[in-house]
């Protein structure tokens, strides 16, 4: 499936952001946000649509079911942002930092990550679908007991990736490096692979491989 692009409006359109603090439970619709702090802020229940969000910080921010529709944040600081219990449709994250992001319990839907750092995120019992993963570090990011429906891996690494307990469905890390994956026989069913992959898997799994004489 190809992913829709968030619709926003032109930016001379967009209503420019002021405030230096978020507001819990506010609905905030067709605003440009850039070069804001809002690092350590704790508002929970935000609603974000029709938004770009441009070099803003959101370190450490906390909004528990926080809702992103038709979103773009474009260099934009997320590391260790606290988003679980929330819902993103049709969101792009692009040049983003999200070192230690959690989006546990979290319904990701049409979202493309583009070049992010997301090592160490949390994903854990989170669903993703109709994802996109492109030129991105998540090294041991935690995917445990998250359901993964049409989700592509392009260029990344996911080098201590926990996939355990997940279920996977037309997923594709093929090109991926996964030097130490977390991953059980029960998950592969749904995965995309390489040959070399294919490999790396098989010998995981303890199975001995020996060539023809």
């Amino acid at each position: 499936m190809t992913l829709r692009s968030p619709v926003i409006p032109p930016k001379a359109r967009l209503h420019p952001w002021s405030a230096a603090q978020l507001t819990a439970q506010e609905r905030y619709e067709q605003m440009l946000i850039e070069g804001m702090r809002f690092d350590g802020q704790d508002a929970r229940l935000l609603h974000f649509e029709q938004t770009l969000c441009r070099d803003t910080g959101l370190r450490g921010v906390v909004s528990e079911g926080i809702q992103l529709v038709d979103c773009r944040l474009v260099d934009c600081d997320l590391a260790n942002a606290r988003w679980s219990n929330g819902g993103l449709h049709r969101v792009m994250f692009q040049k983003c930092r999200m070192t230690g992001f959690i989006g546990t319990e979290s319904l990701f839907e049409e979202v493309l990550f583009h070049d992010c750092m997301l090592d160490l995120a949390l994903f854990r019992y989170a669903v993703l679908r109709h994802v996109r993963f492109k030129d991105c570090l998540l090294q041991e990011a935690d995917l445990q007991g998250a359901k993964l429906t049409d989700v592509r891996f392009e260029g990344c690494s996911l080098a201590q990736v926990q996939l355990s307990q997940s279920r996977l469905r037309d997923v594709n890390i093929a090109g991926c490096a996964i030097d130490g994956l977390h991953i059980g026989m029960s998950e592969v069913a749904g995965l995309t692979v390489d040959p070399a992959q294919a490999l790396a898997l098989v010998q995981l799994f303890g199975v001995k491989i020996e060539w023809p004489a």
